[in-house]
């Protein structure tokens, strides 16, 4: 959703297994470069083959993308060392997360 485009994408069901089993996506900042530096991460984080490796859970996605809406909000500057880009277009209450516990209809 960040990006506009499916990272495994394949004609076929059996492409697209082979994809996702075997194939890098493309770095997300690659298709759309205003995305945060921390928020690219994350991704990569939930989208590495290794599951030892990858985000362990739900709440831990969860976590991620609050510590990334924080550097956000604090204006941290753009790819300096440890700090995450901001976004324009991902400011706003518009994009805040929900508090914990807030059900969200999967409609």
């Amino acid at each position: 959703m960040a990006t506009g485009v499916n990272p495994f994408g394949g004609g076929t069901a059996a492409l697209t297994f082979d994809a996702i089993l075997n194939r890098e996506p493309a770095p997300p900042r690659t298709l759309r470069p205003d995305l945060p530096a921390g928020l690219e991460r994350l991704m990569g984080q939930a989208l590495v083959k290794d599951r030892g490796a990858r985000l362990g859970s739900a709440s831990a996605l969860l976590s991620g993308l609050r510590r990334v809406q924080e550097e956000i909000e604090s204006g941290a500057p753009r790819d300096a060392p440890g700090a995450q880009s901001p976004a324009p277009d991902l400011t706003g209450a518009q994009h805040r997360l929900p508090s914990p516990g807030t059900r969200i209809p999967l409609t």
